[in-house]
């Protein structure tokens, strides 16, 4: 899987976070993204992720524009998982991995895995 970014700006209300980046990871590549804290790392990675959608420019996945992607046909792709993400229930590394799982399954896969 290829990404890119073409340009992206993202604002939170008037203030820009994300301003004009543009990037290129290859099939096969791995990248490290470092900053100071508060620079907008973890806000890139969610435009990057189709969480947050751009104010200007464009995110594309081995060529296909995501914002044009389907939710799911997305998430069968990308995965987020924030480092400090609160949540209520307590759960093991596990059970979250599995969570990933949920847009590969069909809605009734449980019923016929049990029927």
């Amino acid at each position: 899987m290829s990404i890119c970014a073409e340009n992206i700006t993202w604002k939170a209300g008037k203030k820009v976070i994300v301003n004009n980046v543009s990037l290129r990871v290859p099939r096969g590549e791995t990248v490290g993204l470092l900053g100071p804290n508060g620079c907008g790392k973890s806000s890139l990675l969610r435009v990057l992720a189709g969480l947050r959608r751009p104010d200007a420019g464009r995110v594309t996945l081995d060529g296909q524009d995501i914002a044009r992607m389907a939710k799911k046909q997305l998430a069968r792709r990308v995965a987020f998982v924030e480092q400090h993400g609160m949540t209520e229930a307590n759960m093991r590394v596990r059970d979250v991995v599995r969570l990933g799982r949920i847009p590969h399954h069909s809605p009734f896969s449980k019923l016929e895995r049990s029927g």
